[in-house]
């Protein structure tokens, strides 16, 4: 090992050491797991994720795989792992309250409405509600702009 060598490691490690000073953790999803071992990297905001960063209760599909049965289903998902969290401690009761609101304001399981975003003006930012397709279809006619944002939650608000 030359001498160059050993001072960059040695460097290296003294930076590791040094208390306060450590490598920066990129998200670009926001869902509190790293981007260098996050395999699902566009994760929904306010989504309770996995060790790898992955959705828990996924709004397109469930755990085995196949659709929802229900939005029931797709809340007691939710319900049942915000429990879980609650009762380990990781997760506050303002958390817990939070977690079942975006699950109730959520299409997840539900095929048959859509997250439509009402935008009054083009600069302001709009209005979700939960629909059916039609009728966010129909909303144009009465709103400077409708769009169909499709399936997930209200909460927080997609329309921005």
């Amino acid at each position: 090992m030359t001498m160059l060598t050993r001072w960059l490691l040695a460097s290296a490690l003294a930076l590791l050491l040094v208390p306060g000073v450590h490598a920066q953790m990129v998200d670009d999803d926001g869902d509190g797991i790293d981007d260098a071992i996050d395999e699902c990297i566009d994760t929904p905001p306010g989504d309770m994720v996995d060790q790898v960063g992955c959705s828990v209760c996924d709004c397109d599909v469930a755990a085995d795989g196949n659709d929802w049965a229900s939005h029931g289903a797709y809340v007691r998902c939710v319900l049942h792992e915000a429990h879980a969290r609650r009762a380990a401690g990781r997760l506050t009761r303002r958390g817990y309250r939070e977690q079942l609101r975006h699950a109730r304001a959520a299409t997840c399981g539900n095929a048959d409405v859509t997250r439509c975003c009402l935008y009054a003006n083009a600069n302001a930012a709009g209005r979700c509600r939960i629909v059916g397709w039609d009728a966010c279809d129909a909303d144009t006619q009465h709103v400077f702009d409708a769009s169909d944002e499709d399936s997930g939650s209200c909460v927080p608000n997609p329309c921005n």
